[in-house]
């Protein structure tokens, strides 16, 4: 038998114990995460996620509003985590820490200092010079309501712009075309600003034509310009257009009182409203069953099914509806 040197042994034993030590064990996280109202709003988190090096895997639910985050924590931090969710306009907390398996490092403890929620516009717009503003072309026009802009889309990328550190505010217009940032200094190159919103799936185009002019006076004249902060009102009037619609659906199927077709105006509009502007996450199905609810009050039976069909007809306007 072919004996060997003991000192290859205690060689051997010294490498296998380095690699143990050098090899990270993952930790996880939970995470609170606020305003994901829509499948659209998990995916910008979760693509965000994708992109942070040292992130494992993840899930994320708006539902429960959070985001649960398997980590290498050599690598990345759960303050950093927060901080990165927070950049697509979604501000992001840590809730809960899972120790690091034995024989690793824990991570280390979240901070409240590196966790902020997003800015909001920090300059008023008459207060804004012409030069420092960049007007942009977006597609944010609402599907249900086409001559205003989508506040539910429009927010969290209002949100997003906001929290850049180079930006003093950001703002749409009322027709949800037109997209106009304030900058602190220089404007962003487009690649920053693509990055910025494609959590979003937000694609934007800097206007340079003569229509800047135009654009400018009324930025800085009229009330039709919206940063994340106020841009709800636009999902309120939304929430009006669709419930009027309903009910103008619904009185071309049967005949209402004035007393029904005002209570059903007024309930449709609360559900739709309190959808189209919480943060604690929205289900179309659910917002659906409310709205049945709400006929059940003022309707006969016959009627309520009637409201039914008016309602899984959809939000948006067809053949011959405003």
């Amino acid at each position: 038998m072919k004996r060997y040197p003991i000192g290859l042994f205690v060689l051997l034993a010294q490498i296998l114990v380095a690699g143990v030590s050098l090899a990270s064990p993952s930790a996880k996280s939970t995470f609170t995460v606020k305003g994901m109202t829509c499948g659209g709003c998990v995916g910008a988190v979760k693509m965000r996620l994708k992109r942070t090096a040292g992130v494992e895997s993840y899930a994320v639910s708006f539902e429960k509003g959070e985001a649960e985050v398997t980590y290498d924590p050599a690598k990345i931090d759960p303050p950093r985590i927060a901080e990165a969710i927070s950049k697509t306009g979604y501000p992001a907390s840590v809730k809960t820490e899972a120790p690091a398996p034995a024989g690793g490092s824990p991570a280390a403890p979240a901070s409240n200092d590196a966790i902020r929620e997003p800015k909001l516009s920090s300059v008023s717009r008459a207060d804004t010079p012409a030069e420092r503003l960049t007007f942009y072309e977006v597609g944010l026009a609402c599907p249900a309501a086409p001559k205003i802009g989508c506040g539910g889309k429009a927010k969290p990328a209002l949100r997003a712009l906001a929290a850049d550190e180079n930006v003093a505010g950001a703002w749409l217009n009322e027709a949800g075309t037109r997209i106009a940032v304030a900058w602190k200094n220089r404007p962003l190159p487009k690649k920053n600003l693509d990055e910025i919103l494609g959590d979003h799936s937000l694609t934007i185009h800097e206007v340079r034509t003569k229509a800047r002019t135009k654009l400018v006076e009324s930025f800085h004249e009229t009330d039709g310009w919206y940063d994340a902060a106020i841009v709800d009102r636009l999902s309120e009037r939304e929430a009006g257009i669709i419930a009027a619609r309903f009910v103008r659906r619904l009185k071309a199927k049967t005949k209402l009182t004035s007393d029904q077709e005002k209570n059903l105006k007024d309930g449709f509009e609360q559900t739709i409203r309190r959808a189209f502007t919480s943060d604690a996450g929205v289900d179309i199905e659910d917002v659906g069953k409310e709205l049945v609810s709400v006929s059940e009050k003022y309707l006969s039976a016959v009627d309520v099914a009637l409201a039914r069909k008016v309602i899984t007809r959809g939000y948006r306007p067809q053949a011959n509806e405003e």
